[in-house]
């Protein structure tokens, strides 16, 4: 079982079992688990706002009726770094679904992934703050943003 908090403070579980995936699948269209075998899909979806809110919603539902809140006032405190939160919790819950010795290696993977990431966001971070661009960023391999994308030209 894994926690991510919302920006207001609250703590919200995610425990998935074969069980839940497939009721997650019936509700939103991704099974989770294919995250290990066909991952294109299930990352598209990780870093869509839209879709991503939908499976939070989905896997969180049930601890907000018994909280006595409602998805609005759950969204409200939900920002990109809870999202991001999120998307690594469900991501190690379904890699804690996998049979050793597959499990571990895949936990070295992701764990090298995100270690890349953080390393690149450290940089692209370092070249904003001593003035640089997003144009500057983008020439160090940062993937940009979809909403920069559009907005930018780049």
């Amino acid at each position: 079982m894994r926690n991510f908090k919302t920006a207001d403070g609250r703590t919200y579980k995610i425990r998935l079992d074969r069980r839940e995936v497939d009721r997650i699948a019936s509700k939103t269209g991704l099974r989770l688990t294919d995250l290990l075998t066909n991952p294109i899909p299930i990352r598209a979806a990780l870093s869509d706002e839209i879709r991503l809110t939908d499976l939070m919603l989905e896997v969180v539902g049930g601890q907000l009726k018994k909280a006595g809140r409602t998805p609005e006032q759950f969204c409200e405190a939900v920002d990109l770094a809870v999202m991001k939160r999120f998307a690594d919790a469900v991501i190690d819950e379904v890699v804690d679904l996998c049979p050793e010795p597959k499990r571990s290696q895949i936990r070295k993977m992701v764990a090298s992934k995100r270690a890349a990431e953080a390393d690149r966001d450290a940089r692209a971070t370092k070249i904003m703050e001593e003035g640089g661009t997003v144009a500057d960023v983008v020439r160090t391999g940062y993937p940009v943003p979809k909403p920069i994308r559009e907005w930018s030209g780049v």
